[in-house]
């Protein structure tokens, strides 16, 4: 007879970001929660708080979800300054970017026949790898010129692929998405994401990261 184990979740107050309570002031909201909860609850909790009002969401996983002291104590001190970017981002929502380049990275050999056929490969991948970082700045710089772009944010960028966050009016997100996906061409792919709510424009990017740690 197979033996069955219960797994008992113990009850525990989930972070999900900041809102304002009806005075105005900034105030930290939960997500009643047991200790299975993973990133797609969070996801869940977070779209049904930003249907109820302004929010700016965490991250999954924020430390700063951990220890209410901790978190007290910084909107205590910056409340007056959360309360209005929770106001101003109301109507914003995020889109993410994926831009993957479609030329060829030369990869360096580890069995070079000479020194000097080893710095041209080197300095050719370099050439490659600049080329790329110089369109993405490119295509960063367009999207901020798009109707309804607050802000455009660059999360990270590798040899081959990088990806872009943009705070887009809720409005304009379709419209933007559809212009941006036009964009792409045989340099790069352009792979368009979301609506989501603002996590990478969110209390973990106002507070900073040097809050979280």
């Amino acid at each position: 007879m197979r033996n069955h184990v219960e797994t008992h979740h113990r009850s525990i107050e989930h972070f999900i970001g900041i809102g304002c309570d009806v005075t105005g002031e900034a105030v930290p909201l939960y997500a009643n929660a047991d200790d299975s909860f993973n990133a797609l609850d969070h996801h869940k909790a977070v779209v049904s708080a930003t249907r109820l009002g302004p929010l700016l969401p965490a991250v999954f996983g924020s430390p700063l979800g951990a220890s209410p002291a901790q978190l007290a104590i910084m909107m205590a001190q910056r409340s007056e300054a959360l309360g209005h970017a929770v106001i101003a981002t109301a109507e914003l929502l995020e889109i993410g970017v994926r831009i993957t380049w479609l030329r060829t990275v030369p990869e360096q050999s580890k069995m070079m026949g000479s020194g000097r056929s080893f710095l041209q490969a080197a300095a050719k991948k370099a050439r490659a790898e600049a080329a790329f970082v110089d369109s993405v700045a490119l295509l960063q710089d367009t999207f901020a010129q798009l109707v309804g772009v607050r802000a455009v944010r660059l999360l990270g960028v590798t040899a081959h692929v990088a990806k872009v966050a943009l705070s887009a009016q809720r409005q304009q997100a379709a419209a933007i998405a559809t212009r941006i996906e036009s964009l792409a061409s045989s340099m790069f792919e352009l792979d368009v994401s979301g609506p989501w709510p603002l996590y990478s424009f969110g209390v973990d990017h106002v507070l900073g990261s040097e809050a979280l740690s």
